[in-house]
């Protein structure tokens, strides 16, 4: 009887323990993240030394994967027909009991010798091929820090003692910091000290908008866009289709391709961008991406409105829609406003204010590309405390004797539609191209601008040099010109020096004058990059013509050092 209970407690006990096995192996998650994408592959950081092997799963933006090769840094995954974003984030599951098993051993493979003469001399493609060298730059996948710090001029000098010299000078600084590598934490700025030079530069118009200190982008943000994200400071876009705000975004996560955000904040003064309490601004914002699909849809719908003087100023309802079958693109928008029953513009309380359709197709050497758009111009209570009166509407003509300021906004307010197309073929060493432009502003017959232009450029010309000739004609409701540009270029050192020149003789008439003159313009430009990271820039433009004889110059200067 004792022997037959120990059987049963063996059975019962013993055995599931020795069959649970690799079921019962213990698990841990190492965060990984995207380094480098390439080939229907992904390479991910860590790789063995955190303890990363062939078949393990990855979990990236909801989807899995597996690993299917590991270096002792690094790991990569296969893709297939999926897609993620480099620098995305996720997590590795590892069956830490696993590690160390020996395998079963291989038999010896077959000795060298058991192969020799079977295979002819061959010529190596290295002897005979001589591949031209094309500067890939640095690999920055890595980097979680990212700085770029530039500095540019200008001059316009008038020649012969009519007209004042004006001048500027920029430095701005460009940064993008993830300080804690287990946190996706960003922080990103952008910030421009200037300075305008020029007589008596404060009595003239517009000196309000030209501050020391410009600042487009100071924000901290925690996530990424797959995932939960929140911004907070003074952000470069609030939404897809509203600009700057002093403020805060969050984001939900991606599901199914679908995610909501919201904002709020206050707008900065337009002129010189000072932190201003005068306008607020909010909004939600909902769109859809599908990046693995066929065509690639991004749709982007925003609500927004806000207040100014203690009441609501604007309400705006903006919808964008972009497609990419192939290489080529299609896209739309369209925006409406609405309006205070009593508002000053004369506007209907409804009104679609932007509408417009855009796209380009590629199909071997053959390109074209058109867009079409209307647009009304802006309106709301907080522009007009900036702007004058006749810039916001369509004045009616008073009364004989009677002040301007008593006259009225007109009942309709007119669109400005713009249209433009072109066509060209790209081969190896040629490309042409040829397209045009028209403006029509309200519902009057005469177009307000209309051109076209035709340009041919040559790649490579004795292997180091290129050319460009371009034959352009407008003519609008001030100016008519009619132009002929002819530019060469060189690499004379690769990946160091380059040089260009240019002449531009135009052909030009004001509508209101019965003779043309000739503009001449002549320039050339350098630019010279010592190292990968370091670059210097100089153009330089002369100008003569009956109105106006002054040398144009422009520098820069751009370093991004390798952090």
């Amino acid at each position: 009887m004792i022997a037959r209970a120990s059987m049963l407690f063996a059975a019962l006990v013993l055995v599931p323990l020795m069959t649970a096995g690799p079921a019962a192996a213990q698990r841990r998650t190492v965060r990984v993240r995207v380094i480098d994408v390439s080939g229907g592959q992904a390479y991910i950081s860590p790789g063995g030394d955190a303890g990363l092997s062939r078949g393990d799963r990855v979990s990236i933006t909801r989807r899995r994967f597996r690993v299917i090769a590991v270096s002792a840094t690094y790991a990569v995954i296969d893709l297939g027909q999926r897609l993620v974003e480099r620098g995305a984030r996720g997590t590795a599951t590892i069956a830490t009991s696993r590690r160390g098993e020996e395998g079963e051993r291989l038999r010896a493979p077959r000795p060298l010798s058991a192969f020799r003469g079977q295979w002819p001399d061959i010529t190596l493609p290295a002897s005979e091929q001589h591949p031209e060298h094309v500067a890939l730059g640095v690999a920055s996948g890595d980097q979680r820090l990212a700085l770029a710090l530039s500095s540019d001029g200008m001059a316009l000098i008038p020649l012969g003692g009519e007209g004042d010299a004006l001048g500027r000078v920029t430095i701005r600084t460009r940064m993008h910091a993830e300080p804690i590598e287990s946190v996706p934490l960003a922080i990103d700025a952008d910030a421009a000290f200037q300075v305008w030079m020029a007589p008596q530069l404060g009595a003239r118009a517009g000196n309000g908008s030209q501050p020391y200190l410009r600042v487009r982008e100071l924000q901290v943000a925690y996530g990424a866009a797959s995932d939960f994200y929140a911004a907070l400071g003074r952000l470069r876009y609030a939404a897809s289709t509203v600009g700057q705000l002093d403020g805060l975004r969050v984001q939900s996560p991606d599901a199914g391709g679908f995610t909501v955000g919201a904002f709020g904040g206050f707008v900065p003064n337009p002129l010189d961008g000072v932190p201003s309490f005068d306008m607020s601004r909010f909004g939600v914002e909902a769109k859809f991406r599908l990046p693995d699909s066929e065509l690639r849809p991004m749709i982007a719908l925003v609500g927004h409105g806000s207040t100014y003087g203690g009441a609501i100023d604007e309400r705006r309802l903006t919808a964008t829609v972009d497609m990419f079958p192939g290489d080529s693109r299609i896209g739309a928008h369209a925006e409406i406003n609405a309006f205070d029953s009593n508002n000053s513009w004369g506007a209907d309380e409804v009104e679609l204010s932007a509408a417009g359709v855009d796209g380009n197709l590629r199909l071997g050497v053959f390109r074209a590309g058109a867009r079409f758009d209307m647009r009304r111009p802006e309106r709301s209570n907080w522009l007009s405390a900036y702007l004058p009166p006749s810039w916001l509407c369509v004045r009616t003509p008073g009364v004989v004797g009677t002040p301007t300021a008593n006259e009225d906004c007109a009942a309709q307010f007119e669109p400005r539609y713009f249209g433009s197309a072109d066509v060209g073929i790209e081969l190896d060493e040629l490309a042409v191209t040829a397209g045009g432009t028209i403006i029509q502003v309200g519902e009057s017959g005469d177009l307000d601008q209309l051109g076209g232009w035709v340009s041919a450029r040559a790649i490579r010309l004795f292997d180091i040099a290129r050319g460009d000739l371009t034959f352009m004609a407008s003519t609008g409701a001030l100016i008519e010109t009619f132009s002929l540009r002819a530019g060469v270029g060189a690499e004379v050192i690769p990946d160091v020096l380059d040089l260009t020149i240019h002449y531009r003789p135009a052909l030009t008439r004001y509508r209101a004058d019965l003779d043309r003159y000739v503009e001449h313009t002549v320039g050339g430009g350098v630019i010279l990059s010592p190292t990968p990271d370091l670059s210097f820039n100089l153009d330089v433009d002369g100008l003569t013509s009956r109105d106006i004889d002054a040398l144009l110059v422009m520098a820069g200067v751009i370093w991004r050092p390798s952090l």
